[in-house]
């Protein structure tokens, strides 16, 4: 809440946030937002925190994957994200802690941008090509009820019988 003879907030760590909902409809005020990485083999949070609902959805991603590859035990094998955090830092970001970013690119993006069958969109240049057919079901591996959080998928997890034969060769890469 601001007091109106200062100008500050109750609580000076919550930011002002502008949000559309839909064509012509928008949420403005003062709070945060919550960033969290989830396992999308059990679906349970491995990092969550609160944030300024000021900051960009970038700075927030980068922040969250830094801090969360901090304490983690043990590092996932992707990084599957909506377009909100979509940059090449974000890529970058997630691909300097030794993990493959499946995020999803803007429909405006430039440069090599691969097209799934569902239409959306990845920087090729940050996803091994023999991943590159199986991004949009690596994409749709998110599950309705946490899209918008990033999610990971932790090596152990994925279906030894539904992987290329040369996915076994870039485990030692990522471990």
């Amino acid at each position: 809440m601001k007091n109106k003879e200062t100008g500050q907030l109750s609580d000076p760590d919550a930011g002002h946030y502008v949000k559309k909902t839909g064509k012509f409809s928008v949420l403005s005020g003062t709070g945060y937002t919550d960033t969290c990485i989830v396992d999308s083999w059990w679906g349970l949070p491995v990092y969550w925190d609160a944030v300024n609902a000021s900051k960009n959805d970038n700075t927030i991603f980068q922040d969250t994957i830094n801090q969360c590859m901090k304490s983690a035990t043990e590092k996932p094998f992707f990084v599957i994200a909506d377009a909100g955090p979509d940059s090449h830092l974000s890529n970058e970001t997630v691909i300097e802690k030794g993990v493959i970013p499946v995020i999803a690119a803007r429909a405006n993006s430039v440069g090599n941008i691969l097209k799934t069958e569902k239409g959306n969109h990845f920087r090729a240049q940050y996803v091994p090509r023999i991943y590159h057919k199986l991004l949009g079901k690596l994409y749709n591996i998110r599950t309705p009820l946490l899209k918008g959080k990033i999610q990971t998928m932790l090596l152990d997890t994925i279906d030894q019988k539904h992987q290329p034969e040369e996915v076994n060769g870039l485990k030692s890469m990522y471990r």
